[in-house]
């Protein structure tokens, strides 16, 4: 059963020349997870840049919006590395969806 899982991933940082291949670890991660379920119906990657014109100690922004059954989940990292800021958010999701699941489980 192959499901048309949509995954929208919006960049407005400055690194573009890796968009593909963080498009790529996204859309994998995302349909592993909802592999088997059908609680997870899309989701939405945001990857911004806030502290161009300000000092803190983090450079990139990823928030990552799973949607999902009955109710959404979203999870942010702020990171100086673009990467593992997205994979920080990405894994904070899935950690979500997983004892969401649980929860269920056992309910």
């Amino acid at each position: 059963m192959t499901s048309e899982l949509p995954i929208e991933l919006h960049n407005s940082t400055d690194a573009r020349e890796d968009e593909r291949a963080l498009y790529i670890m996204v859309e994998e991660q995302i349909r592993d997870l909802a592999k088997g379920h059908s609680d997870i119906t899309g989701a939405a990657v945001n990857l911004t840049e806030p502290s161009q014109d300000t000092e803190t100690n983090y450079i990139f922004e990823a928030t990552v919006v799973l949607y999902t059954r009955p109710n959404n989940i979203a999870a942010t990292e702020k990171g100086s590395d673009l990467q593992q800021t997205l994979q920080g958010a990405l894994d904070a999701a899935q950690r979500q969806v997983r004892e969401k699941r649980d929860r269920l489980r056992n309910y």
